[in-house]
Parts: structure tokens; C-alpha cells; sequence
């Protein structure tokens, strides 16, 4: 649900930032008491707050469940790749020296796709990787 409208939470977060700013400074000016605006301010703070928090959480969902579709996709490619690769070498007659080389490669790779996970790639871009670029 969240995806149809991910491109409008970003300036509809700052706009009610700014709203909520307004409405505190308009509150301070016509406030008659100090207690009223104690009162006031906090909550509206707190609505911020909350507002601001769930909008955080529905983007970490949307990319929890991205990642694991990604996943999904590379895994199933993955998987059909390396079985045509298994059979044409079989079908070659590959040593098996060069078999097992190939399985402990895709074993690397299915653990690489188990981990994938938002810290994974940031460390990864933090590290300085990055993607090739094809030209």
C-alpha cells in the first residue's frame, strides 16, 4: 500500500514539520497562558514524533521486502544457471577438480544471498564497493 504513495512521504514529512513549527509559534503569540502552551507544545511534538516514526517504518518494511523479492529473483537465477552449467559439464566431461570448484563458488554466493540485508549493504558501500557499470 505504502509503495503507491512513497514518493509523496518525503515532502509531506517536511511540510508537517513546517506546519507543526507554525502552529507552535502561532500558539506562543496568541497563548493567553504559559501553562497552555507547556501543555500544547509537547503534544504536538509528539504527534510529529509519531508521524515521523511510522513513516520510517513503513519505508524499512518496503525495503525488507524488497531486498527478500531481490533475493528470491537472484536465487531462482541463480539456481537455473548453475544446473545448465552442472549438466553441460557433465555432459563434457569437466574433471571434477573443476565441479567442486564450482560448487564451493555457488555455495558462496547462496550464502552472500542469505545474509543480504540493509547493514549488509551498507557495509558494503562503505567499504568503497561498487557496482560495474556497463558502458
Amino acid at each position: 500500500m505504502w509503495r503507491r504513495f512513497q514518493h509523496y512521504l518525503e515532502p509531506l514529512t517536511a511540510s508537517l514539520a513546517i506546519v507543526l513549527t507554525l502552529v507552535v509559534v502561532a500558539l506562543i503569540e496568541v497563548a493567553p497562558d504559559a501553562h497552555e502552551l507547556a501543555v500544547l507544545a509537547p503534544i504536538v511534538w509528539l504527534l510529529q514524533s509519531f508521524y515521523v516514526w511510522r513513516v520510517r517504518r513503513a519505508r524499512q518494511r518496503e525495503r525488507r521486502l524488497l531486498l527478500g523479492e531481490v533475493r528470491e529473483m537472484l536465487r531462482d537465477q541463480i539456481n537455473n544457471q548453475l544446473m545448465v552449467i552442472l549438466a553441460n559439464t557433465e555432459l563434457t566431461g569437466a574433471p571434477r577438480e573443476e565441479l567442486e570448484t564450482m560448487l564451493t563458488a555457488a555455495r558462496r554466493i547462496s550464502t552472500t544471498l542469505e545474509r543480504l540485508s540493509e547493514d549488509s549493504l551498507a557495509s558494503w558501500r562503505a567499504s568503497g564497493a561498487s557496482l560495474p557499470v556497463d558502458g
